[in-house]
């Protein structure tokens, strides 16, 4: 993304016009409104029906895709009320007793238990896991979901609110928002978002989950809760709401680019960091030391029991990302760049592994290539421990766009292999990056086979980038993090 496009998306709610941030002129239930919205124009999180990737429309393509916000805003209501409808049949129970609520979307639950804290869940005591479905989804989990809460006073209070805070944020003065987001040019591409978030039916969409979510804490004597991510409107709409009523959200890191951004918070949260790089980051950002608890990768903590797998120099592994339905790349392409690579690997005369992304939705085209490739087996299957046991067997890891697995791979001793795509590559690591980057259309098979020779190859470097990013991984993450919810939730 352009730096300077960037600069403006990490402090639009910040920046001053006239003495005053989009922050300082809307506050809602003691925090700014701007920051339930902060992270919401980064085109990673803005939802995928209304994606802009920050390109600077004009002429038809905006007016187009303004018609289509507008569009869907006239369907959240309604998709509101079908949520309400059939929460009838969500399962709802209500004790008295003290409980840690784990907050999660319903797209990271899998078999009725949320991926990422499944053993933390089951370690703790009261472990009340609630469910948020997206605005265009309402699965059914078999566990709590939010929208069993809902009532016609939530519906009433947020239609309320939703106006009154809509008619704040239309008496703001254009050229103060236009400040805000830096430029006429960028205030031209964000407008129509703009527009959609802050418009009554979007603010109403956020605030009857805000006053779900109140109910929920209230309640359920909810005394934490848990989260794995604090970047959607909706995470946020929770935190706010639990520290509403003295309840503090201790937010679990999961991914290496965390705090990569300046990282504001206003309810006096909880982080648990893999190390002290994330740690600094942190403090940087203004996140007081005490409230940052290095606990080490709780998300890979899976890996401990796989770190004694023998490798072999006759598998080759490669992780895949969701390139494709993110829209970094058209599909057909993806698939011409793959193919080519598989032709290469195939003079390396080893088994070739894929491991495709949970949430990838191209199968299919995975199951052509093992019928072309013989040696090239597709693997699905969702979970850590399936990676896990595929990475510590192979003698190299091969992904593309510098992915997390990169850092998963040097935890287990594995070389890896960064293979960039034309105008796609991106480093999570910078000069710590231990993986061995070329280009598409370098010579592959020489360089794997290179990799596959030497196993100590780049070996000091993933030593150094495990130790820098995650500290000290014994198979005891979980319960550090344990230690932090019983101290806060007393």
């Amino acid at each position: 993304m352009d730096m300077n496009v960037e600069e403006t998306l990490i402090n639009w709610t910040i920046r001053e016009y006239e003495g005053k941030s989009f922050n300082d002129r809307v506050i809602f239930e003691q925090v700014p409104l701007g920051w339930l919205f902060e992270k919401m124009f980064f085109p990673e999180i803005v939802p995928y029906f209304s994606r802009h990737h920050t390109s600077m429309m004009n002429g038809w393509k905006a007016a187009v895709h303004r018609t289509n916000l507008r569009l869907i805003l006239g369907g959240v209501k309604l998709l509101m009320r079908i949520k309400m409808q059939v929460a009838g049949s969500a399962p709802k129970t209500t004790t008295a007793e003290k409980k840690i609520l784990f907050f999660a979307f319903s797209n990271q639950v899998r078999n009725k238990k949320i991926q990422r804290v499944e053993k933390l869940m089951n370690a703790m005591e009261n472990s009340f896991p609630l469910i948020v479905s997206s605005v265009m989804k309402n699965k059914k989990h078999g566990l709590t979901q939010a929208y069993a809460y809902y009532d016609k006073n939530i519906e009433q209070k947020a239609q309320q609110q939703a106006a009154m805070l809509h008619n704040q944020v239309e008496a703001i003065p254009l050229d103060a928002i236009k400040k805000y987001f830096s430029s006429e040019e960028m205030w031209e591409c964000v407008s129509p978002l703009f527009s959609f978030y802050f418009s009554k039916s979007m603010l109403y969409y956020v605030l009857v989950h805000y006053y779900m979510f109140e109910k929920i804490v209230r309640e359920e004597n909810i005394r934490a809760g848990v989260l794995t991510s604090s970047n959607h409107v909706l995470e946020r709409a929770f935190i706010a709401a639990a520290h509403k009523q003295n309840v503090r959200s201790v937010i679990i890191q999961h991914g290496i680019g965390f705090a990569k951004r300046p990282v504001r918070d206003y309810c006096n949260s909880i982080f648990a960091v893999f190390g002290e790089m994330h740690k600094n980051r942190l403090v940087k950002s203004g996140i007081p030391s005490s409230n940052i608890k290095v606990t080490g990768p709780i998300v890979f903590e899976g890996i401990y029991k796989f770190k004694s797998l023998k490798k072999s120099r006759k598998k080759i592994l490669i992780t895949t990302q969701v390139l494709v339905e993110e829209g970094l790349i058209e599909k057909k392409k993806y698939f011409v760049y793959l193919r080519n690579i598989i032709s290469q690997l195939k003079n390396v005369h080893a088994e070739v592994i894929i491991k495709m992304h949970p949430r990838e939705r191209t199968i299919e085209e995975y199951k052509k290539l093992s019928v072309e490739y013989p040696f090239v087996h597709v693997h699905q299957q969702a979970g850590a421990d399936d990676l896990y046991e595929l990475m510590a067997q192979a003698g190299v890891m091969i992904n593309f766009f510098g992915s997390s697995t990169i850092l998963e791979a040097s935890i287990m001793d594995v070389p890896s292999i960064t293979i960039d795509f034309p105008s796609l590559t991106q480093s999570h690591f910078g000069d710590n990056d231990p993986s061995i980057r070329i280009q598409y259309k370098e010579n592959i098979t020489e360089t794997v086979k290179k990799v596959l020779k030497i196993k100590s190859i780049n070996r000091e470097k993933r030593r150094a980038l495990v130790k820098k990013l995650c500290g000290k991984i014994d198979g005891k993450e979980t319960q550090r993090v344990i230690e932090i919810i019983r101290k806060i939730a007393k």
